[in-house]
C-alpha cells in the first residue's frame, strides 16, 4: 500500500465508533467512510504534503441505450449500455 496524505479533511460525523465520514470534495470520486486505522491525526503546525489531483474527462463514447437512470448529490448519473 502507498501511504500518501492528500489534505488534511474535516470529520463530519462518527459512524459506529471506529468509522468516520469525511467532508470530501465533490470533485473526489471515493467513498467517505474510513476506519480510524485510515486516518491521521493533523497537527496544524507540523506541514503535510499535499498532492493536486485532477480528473479530464474528455473521452466520447456511442451510447446504444439508456438502461437506468438516479439522482445522486443532486446530479444525474446513467447506467448505459
Amino acid at each position: 500500500m502507498n501511504n500518501k496524505s492528500i489534505k488534511p479533511f474535516e470529520i463530519k460525523r462518527n459512524i459506529k465508533g471506529l468509522s468516520y465520514e469525511l467532508n470530501l470534495s465533490e470533485k473526489m470520486w471515493i467513498h467517505p467512510v474510513f476506519h480510524a486505522f485510515m486516518l491521521q491525526c493533523c497537527n496544524q503546525f507540523i506541514p503535510l504534503q499535499i498532492i493536486e489531483t485532477s480528473v479530464e474527462l474528455n473521452e466520447e463514447y456511442q451510447v446504444e441505450n439508456i438502461l437506468e437512470q438516479q439522482m445522486i448529490s443532486g446530479k444525474t448519473h446513467y447506467l448505459v449500455k
